[in-house]
């Protein structure tokens, strides 16, 4: 199977990701590690096969329970388990990747804390296929924390190979490799063009049925699109709104699309002037024209309202209080290589002439914008979010939250496929596993 994506990763550790992680490492984490526990697969109320949220089942775990007082979890993991190198899941691969997001910081300790589990010694070895968590206080939401893989459950084994001093944790090694108990591995010798995936022949529950999985980048969605009807790509990642409606009407293609948690907001930073003015940040919250980047850019049925209205004679008011009457100058910045944030920022600078401020949109390419963002560099940019697990809000994983949201729209997912490639998921992260994919 091909799958088309904008880019390939330089980094495939989540962990290693502060900031912002690609979707395309992303995608690939999820095809890489398995989780303790499952969202059992359901058909949804259209009908869909779908992740449910509200309920567990067994993953690597086949058993669990949980004390009367709620604050210790007991899990039995499956024996026989095995890695794509060949080693055996043990409790010792669990605690050491708790002990590795902790000490990173990453995402999976943010998670993690929101959940119950404030520290690596709440993870604790009873028995080789025994593993306890031992929270201070009960926490409804930890036992669906184990569903979403964060932290990616490591083969130790593996990982302990690449780990030279200076280095305990692998990540040298781990930003070009993966190292799970998942469905597929990272072949060897990925760069800027393809990286491959294949099957773990020795998965738990049987390998996948497409047993290679080919990610090849292709910079611009419109080419993607293109290259996905044409069939030189049996799925396509991340493309335009603008791209989806010349598919829709193709047999040979089909779009998967439906509500998800993406969100496209504009971050501003109030450590900049004008911005550091409470009335300036207000006024520019009235003044963006939400209603018409929903009509213009984001149009899917699927798409989710957003709950916020334009009035420019209230910003104009707010702006001549705050001593801008005359207007300013600002930049926005946005990602190269985004059809829809470029799209939504035009919008927006040539509404904003109308309050007299003059709005210059600037394109960075994503390693720098990235870059950036993580210094606090920008003080007002457009970015896209989604929440990593279905469980935590995004406003509880933002890494920046001392940058102010303006949530501008909240667009539908969509995966888009050949015809004949079936088995096809929703989930609230909006990521296919390639493990349910095949190609009828």
């Amino acid at each position: 199977m091909i799958v088309g994506v904008q880019a390939i990763p330089a980094c495939f550790d989540v962990e290693q990701h502060r900031v912002s992680c690609p979707p395309e490492a992303l995608a690939v984490h999820f095809q890489a590690y398995d989780t303790l526990l499952r969202h059992p697969v359901r058909a949804d109320t259209e009908g869909f096969r779908a992740a449910d949220a509200s309920d567990l089942e067994p993953g690597l775990a086949h058993a669990w329970e949980a004390s009367t007082d709620g604050h210790t979890y007991t899990f039995q993991l499956r024996q026989g388990v095995v890695s794509a190198e060949g080693h055996e899941l043990t409790a010792h691969d669990v605690k050491w990747s708790w002990d590795r997001a902790f000490a990173l910081n990453s995402w999976s300790a943010r998670a993690s804390r929101a959940c119950g589990v404030t520290s690596p010694d709440d993870v604790r070895v009873v028995q080789p296929h025994i593993l306890q968590f031992r929270l201070a206080e009960p926490h409804p939401r930890f036992p669906a924390m184990l569903a979403t893989p964060l932290p990616p459950i490591y083969d130790l084994e593996t990982v302990r190979q690449h780990c030279p001093v200076g280095d305990p944790w692998g990540d040298a090694w781990l930003r070009g490799h993966v190292a799970g108990f998942g469905a597929y591995a990272l072949e060897e010798g990925a760069d800027a063009e393809e990286a491959a995936l294949d099957a773990n022949l020795t998965y738990w529950e049987g390998p996948a049925r497409e047993r290679r999985v080919l990610l090849r980048a292709i910079p611009a969605s419109s080419a993607r699109a293109d290259s996905l009807w044409r069939g030189s790509l049996d799925a396509a990642d991340g493309l335009s709104m603008a791209d989806l409606p010349a598919l829709e009407g193709k047999p040979e293609v089909r779009l998967w699309q439906f509500p998800g948690s993406r969100q496209v907001v504009l971050r501003v930073d109030a450590a900049f002037a004008p911005f550091d003015q409470a009335p300036v940040r207000q006024a520019l919250a009235l003044a963006l024209p939400y209603e018409e980047i929903g009509r213009q850019v984001f149009t899917s049925a699927h798409s989710r309202p957003v709950r916020a209205e334009q009035d420019q004679r209230a910003a104009r008011t707010l702006l001549r209080e705050a001593g801008y009457a005359s207007g300013f100058r600002m930049t926005i910045n946005v990602p190269q290589g985004d059809p829809d944030l470029e799209a939504t920022a035009q919008i927006i600078q040539r509404d904003l002439m109308r309050l007299d401020l003059k709005v210059v949109v600037e394109r960075l390419d994503r390693p720098l914008f990235t870059r950036e963002k993580a210094s606090r560099h920008l003080p007002i940019y457009l970015e896209e979010r989604r929440a990593v697990a279905p469980l935590l809000s995004i406003e509880e994983m933002e890494p920046l939250p001392q940058v102010e949201t303006l949530l501008l729209a909240q667009p539908a997912d969509c995966f888009a496929t050949r015809a004949n490639v079936e088995g096809f998921v929703r989930r609230p992260d909006g990521q296919p596993r390639y493990m349910e994919l095949w190609k009828a």
